[in-house]
């Protein structure tokens, strides 16, 4: 173990061991830096010494006993890593990032996700204002008041997810997405090593209803079709006059709008998939009747 006594004696470029792997060397500008060594558990072939230098001090220094003994304990915790398999570095790096992690506000990951978005997808601006809007609107407090990601949880976002959404129809569209960018953003941050946690929207893609995981059977109910139908009938009737179709004026004056009428008429009747509609042959068409 490290002598303060015998450190203040060192002169310029000398090394004094210590033993148990407790170094001192004295720079040229008369510091002194403060060096263990020693082998990570695992076999001499595998495990090389690893060299840490913990710390560096002045010899004329009056806490210089004081430091040594912090010098002294960081060195024991390191070397009680190393019996463990453990890189001290390492898991230092890991706390260090744990700690960033904990001070890392939502605004903060907003901004990240952002400039990450930009810089990897084209054509992506309109998108990145719309997000950075309905977080305006509905989490504002959150970015206002500094809001840390540690301390956003499952039950959290479950609550402003059900805050933004009760009311009226409109508003469960923005809940929606309000919940898909901040799942988003997490996802990011895990991916990045930015959060070391599950992402907390996870447990609510159940309960929480969006687009991408809604139900995909989408069919018109009868009462959409035989409406649909009702207006074709009725367009394909008119001739040479203007109507009003998809909120666009269009003129039903030309067979080939009149025959795009009759393949979507033809294509809810039948209840056909449109490659299946143009598989049919003539051979196979019975006007009068079933074959």
């Amino acid at each position: 173990m490290w002598d303060a006594k015998q450190i203040k004696r060192l002169s310029t470029g000398e090394r004094v061991t210590f033993g148990k792997g407790f170094i001192a060397k004295c720079n040229k500008d008369n510091s002194v830096s403060l060096i263990f060594q020693a082998r990570q558990a695992g076999t001499r072939q595998t495990s090389k010494v690893r060299t840490y230098s913990l710390a560096k001090v002045d010899k004329l220094d009056k806490r210089l006993d004081s430091l040594v003994d912090n010098a002294m304990q960081t060195a024991l915790q390191y070397k009680s890593m190393l019996r463990n398999g453990k890189d001290p570095q390492a898991v230092t790096q890991k706390e260090q990032e744990a700690k960033e992690a904990e001070a890392l506000t939502f605004k903060e990951a907003c901004e990240l996700y952002d400039m990450d978005t930009l810089r990897h997808d084209n054509n992506v601006q309109n998108t990145v204002t719309k997000r950075n809007s309905i977080f305006k609107n509905t989490v504002n407090d959150w970015i206002e008041d500094g809001k840390t990601i540690s301390s956003i949880d499952t039950k959290a976002i479950y609550n402003r997810w059900s805050e933004i959404s009760s009311g009226q129809d409109g508003r469960k569209r923005t809940a929606q997405l309000f919940y898909v960018w901040t799942r988003a953003v997490f996802n990011f941050l895990i991916d990045t090593s930015q959060y070391h946690n599950k992402n907390p929207c996870d447990a609510l893609r159940k309960r929480i209803k969006t687009k991408a995981n809604a139900s995909k059977n989408n069919f018109l109910i009868p009462s959409e079709t035989s409406n649909l139908i009702r207006h074709l009938k009725s367009y394909t009737s008119l001739k040479n006059q203007e109507l009003s179709f998809a909120g666009k004026i269009v003129k039903q004056s030309t067979m080939y709008r009149i025959q795009q009428f009759n393949i979507i008429h033809f294509l809810l009747i039948t209840g056909l998939r449109l490659s299946e509609a143009f598989k049919i042959e003539r051979k196979n068409i019975h006007l009068n009747g079933t074959e």
